[in-house]
């Protein structure tokens, strides 16, 4: 059967100089009939998570409240459980300090900048103290308990989601930093883009993505599970899932999740073996996995939900460390994370998920006046 040039198609070839011209003219007019007469298929719609509207909107309307008013409080418990033998003065330092560094974090400031703005909320909630130097909270930085403090923190912030949370994510992030790392770059004076970067491993919950346990360190990712499924049962959580990526795959981790009385679910590789090796719970995920058990896929799947936490943390506060000492790089990292848990227990707190009368007691801790 052979094709005719049909008069819709006169108008088009008399502009054409040449017989080449009109045939390459008239196969381009075919093809583009062609694809209009095809039916475009329906997008497929982004699947969305239930949530409250009213909820929602008030935890993003009152976030900023909720943390100015809810930071003394937390801040005070965390340097009680630190431990710290400090006298009235030394704790009224630290208590103050460590407020102005959350408030910089929050805003992603640098140490100089946020004084300012410190001032401006100590002077608007009535807080009647003196906001330190900007090299004054550098030193706390710098001090060796500024790591147990921020820890207690970020165990406090977290301790109302105990009775909630029974799934967590295990995950490794990074944050980018100003400096090189090799010395000799700066001694043959070599100017290279490359920056080094903090690696982090963060286990977070699986509903409010709060951050239960959070390490700073280069090493492998499998070194971490056992001391984190540690902090895990520490702070009174009902361990009962984990999941992680191929990188956490290891048996001594799989026996600590299910020491701990939860199940393990951590990627399998394409060459990973069922061999148990006196590790019962390593044969029993593998299995369920190379056999494709949908339950266990499901189980696994809930670790996007650490991709979620980073992904937040990064947008709200920034991921970028601009300290440039070795000491304060991870302190600046750590508070971020600090910072972030108390928003997260803001939304739990607007989804009635949590007592309210968990952050009364204390207003203000006596609008910072006095040692309780």
């Amino acid at each position: 059967m052979t094709k005719t040039i049909s008069l819709e198609h006169i108008s088009l070839l008399s502009y054409t100089n040449t017989v080449d011209e009109m045939l390459v003219q008239y196969v381009k007019q075919n093809n583009g009939a062609k694809k209009k007469q095809k039916k475009k298929k329906a997008k497929r719609k982004k699947l969305r998570y239930l949530r409250s509207e009213p909820a929602y909107n008030a935890h993003q309307d009152n976030e900023f409240l909720f943390f100015i008013a809810a930071l003394p409080f937390i801040v005070f418990n965390a340097l009680v459980n630190a431990g710290l033998k400090l006298n009235k003065l030394n704790f009224k330092r630290y208590f103050i300090a460590h407020i102005c560094l959350a408030i910089k974090e929050y805003f992603d400031m640098s140490l100089r900048r946020a004084r300012g703005l410190c001032k401006f909320i100590f002077w608007a909630m009535k807080w009647k103290c003196q906001v330190p130097c900007f090299k004054t909270l550098n030193n706390y930085m710098m001090k060796r308990d500024t790591k147990s403090i921020q820890d207690n923190i970020l165990e406090f912030a977290a301790a109302p989601l105990r009775y909630i949370e029974s799934r967590f994510n295990i995950d490794s992030t990074c944050e980018s930093l100003v400096t090189s790392s090799t010395w000799f770059n700066w001694r043959i004076k070599r100017n290279i883009k490359k920056k080094d970067h903090l690696k982090e491993h963060v286990t977070s919950t699986a509903k409010y993505n709060a951050a239960v346990a959070v390490d700073i360190s280069p090493k492998a990712d499998t070194k971490f599970i056992i001391s984190h499924v540690e902090k895990i049962k520490k702070q009174g959580f009902d361990l009962k899932h984990m999941s992680g990526d191929k990188g956490y795959l290891c048996r001594d981790g799989c026996n600590a999740v299910r020491d701990a009385g939860g199940k393990a679910h951590f990627k399998i590789k394409s060459n990973t073996i069922n061999d148990a090796k006196r590790s019962p719970e390593w044969k029993r995920m593998v299995d369920a996995q190379k056999k494709e058990d949908p339950e266990e896929i499901d189980d696994y799947n809930i670790r996007q939900n650490a991709e979620s936490t980073n992904g937040a943390k990064k947008r709200k506060f920034g991921s970028k460390i601009r300290c440039k000492l070795d000491s304060t790089k991870e302190a600046e990292a750590m508070m971020k994370w600090c910072v972030y848990n108390v928003t997260a227990i803001c939304r739990a707190y607007y989804d009635n998920a949590i007592n309210p009368e968990h952050f009364s007691g204390n207003i203000h801790i006596e609008r910072m006046l006095t040692y309780t």
